[in-house]
């Protein structure tokens, strides 16, 4: 019985086949391609966002590893960070009046700028955290212990709850 019903109902279907016009065929395999290639684009186009986020995270280690700038901002915040002993109020003093020790003031400001610029690539997807996370986390956790008291200050002295705000997320 099952054979019977299966056998007629091929024979349904061929003499559906062979009674339909010679456009169905064809425009079945266009759509059927035509999907086929949406579908390889859209895999392409993903591991495209991918590879792009990869390269550009690797960019931006690379650019901090050879930034000058960066360094000496580095050891000038270290070295104020060594004068003041790491006392807390020496850095908010010097958050509220950068004529202290200017050359620090600018180093911490530089150093913040430079890290709200990478939190800002995370965040609009241009960098991937966990590539950025696994070369920087100490440092940052170091750098966010030490100028999270500076960044609130700056934010309180200026009456600005935005300044490093992206920094503090990234520290977070």
């Amino acid at each position: 019985m099952v054979s019977t019903c299966f056998h007629t109902s091929l024979a349904v279907a061929a003499e559906c086949l062979a009674n339909t016009s010679p456009v169905v065929i064809p425009a079945s395999l266009t759509a059927v391609i035509a999907f086929s290639g949406l579908l390889v684009a859209g895999l392409t186009l993903r591991a495209n966002y991918v590879l792009s986020r990869s390269k550009n995270s690797l960019d931006f280690e690379k650019n901090l590893e050879e930034c000058l700038d960066y360094t000496e901002s580095s050891d000038a915040l270290f070295s104020f960070k060594k004068q003041s002993q790491s006392d807390i109020q020496a850095l908010k003093s010097l958050a509220r009046d950068d004529s202290i020790d200017q050359d620090a003031y600018d180093s911490a400001i530089y150093i913040l700028n430079w890290w709200e610029r990478g939190a800002n690539g995370i965040r609009c997807g241009v960098y991937r955290d966990d590539v950025l996370y696994k070369v920087y986390c100490s440092h940052l956790i170091n750098l966010g212990d030490y100028l999270s008291p500076f960044v609130t200050e700056r934010r309180n002295a200026t009456e600005n709850k935005y300044i490093f705000r992206q920094f503090k997320w990234l520290y977070r």
